[in-house]
């Protein structure tokens, strides 16, 4: 059988957490414990994944051109109940065929899902890429082809093929303001976020030089361990985010940076622009959107899909993309020989608002 990876949130065990963590470090393993004290002890639990059956995967034989015979033994192996984390409403899985790495993603697309259509998409993943380019097959399947897509209630979708029936629980998000912090006055909370990563995210708006800030939300369980890199600058191990300590406001997280490389890969750690609040979007999103990226004035719908570029959709990403650690500081480093209401438009610079 080819062996599927379907990737769950995987916590830190602070068991495990050697004593001279930095205070930052103990304040979010405590903020993480109190989360969780409300939670089944059961709830979450560490992944395994075994050597031997990707070993069996990297010899299995799937005949990759034949989408739907991939869409059927991805879909063969879901568990009759799954959880879709991510807010644009991605279901992922990876799978090992013929000595390669394939990701692909289910998904119950806002504007598509109550008239029965469920995407299907996989390519091969390359760790090394040289072009974003790399080829990948997709359809979208529906009651024609052979899969029933039924509403059971607020975002609760069944999905029927072959006398199979799945239950996907899209990620329900209460959308209030942040309960950490107070918001400056200049600022307006757009919505809350998960992305693939398993990292939740506030989306705030800055009024003043518009732009947006991806914040850390605190308020759940953070998968990651955060180290200092400087007295302002914290990054997590696994994922690379980079935040920027905002001391002046509760200590906030505002995230600065992202790897490069990650971003190339089309990875899981390639930041939180690909994974918006989808079934929250607040009725100024464009608006404001159209404000800070001024190229996309009269061009963008209520999600920010292009309405001239079939596909194609406004990518929040506010922060450096780096290759090296030393970069990341040198790039903030000159953000504070800026002027002071030049800072933040600085540590949050996205190149596409000069288009």
């Amino acid at each position: 059988m080819m062996y599927v990876l379907l990737p769950n949130l995987i916590l830190a065990q602070e068991e495990n957490i050697s004593k001279d963590k930095s205070v930052i470090n103990e304040n979010l393993i405590q903020s993480n414990k109190e989360l969780k004290q409300n939670e089944s002890p059961n709830s979450f639990k560490p992944y395994v994944l075994f050597n031997q059956k990707l070993i069996n995967g990297l010899r299995a034989n799937l005949e990759l051109d034949d989408v739907e015979g991939t869409y059927r033994m991805i879909f063969s192996q879901l568990p009759d109940s799954v959880f879709v984390y991510p807010t644009e409403n991605y279901y992922y899985f990876i799978f090992y065929n013929l000595g390669r790495c394939f990701w692909g993603n289910f998904r119950l697309g806002v504007e598509e899902r109550d008239s029965g259509f469920i995407n299907f998409v996989y390519w091969e993943f390359n760790d090394d890429p040289k072009s974003p380019d790399a080829p990948f097959w997709m359809k979208r399947f529906s009651k024609e082809s052979g899969v029933n897509v039924v509403k059971r209630s607020n975002l609760k979708y069944e999905v029927s093929y072959q006398n199979k029936t799945v239950l996907f629980q899209l990620h329900e998000i209460e959308q209030k303001l942040p309960v950490k912090f107070s918001l400056p006055d200049d600022e307006e909370f757009i919505f809350r976020t998960c992305d693939e990563s398993g990292f939740q995210f506030f989306l705030i708006y800055k009024r003043t030089h518009p732009h947006f800030m991806w914040v850390l939300n605190e308020e759940q369980p953070i998968p990651g361990i955060l180290d200092s890199l400087t007295d302002s600058i914290l990054v997590d191990r696994t994922s690379g985010f980079a935040f920027y300590l905002d001391r002046e406001c509760s200590n906030r997280k505002i995230l600065i940076g992202v790897r490069a490389q990650n971003v190339r890969r089309n990875n899981y750690w390639d930041g939180p622009f690909d994974q918006l609040a989808d079934n929250y979007i607040p009725h100024k999103f464009a608006e404001y959107l159209q404000e800070a990226y001024p190229y996309s004035k009269g061009r963008i719908n209520r999600f920010g899909m292009f309405t001239d570029e079939e596909g194609s959709r406004m990518a929040i990403s506010p922060y450096f993309e780096y290759e090296t650690l030393d970069e990341l500081i040198e790039g903030f480093r000159a953000c504070n020989k800026e002027p002071s209401d030049e800072f933040f438009p600085c540590i949050n610079y996205d190149y596409k608002v000069h288009f």
